[in-house]
């Protein structure tokens, strides 16, 4: 089981994370107006259609890289603590 955040980052269009650098969970700064793609660590790749991710809620997705428009979309992960 997953404990607290190590640290918080913003989540940046195309930035590909590592396995040992895990993002494990995605916090919604603002509701997307645009199309979002997610590729999980496990390299399935699912596109989000508009209003997918609502601004406040947090989403419990593995996450390897995202693609979108920073201007219509924004997320900050949660990175596990690293022991």
């Amino acid at each position: 089981m997953l404990g607290p955040a190590g640290q918080l980052v913003r989540i940046k269009s195309r930035e590909v994370h590592k396995s040992d650098d895990m993002i494990y969970s995605l916090h919604c700064t603002k509701t997307n107006e645009c199309e979002v793609t997610i590729t999980t660590i496990a390299n399935s790749i699912i596109v989000f259609p508009i209003g997918s991710f609502v601004r406040g809620a947090v989403y419990h997705i593995y996450l390897k890289s995202a693609e979108f428009d920073k201007a219509k979309a924004g997320f900050i992960g949660y990175k596990a603590l690293k022991t």
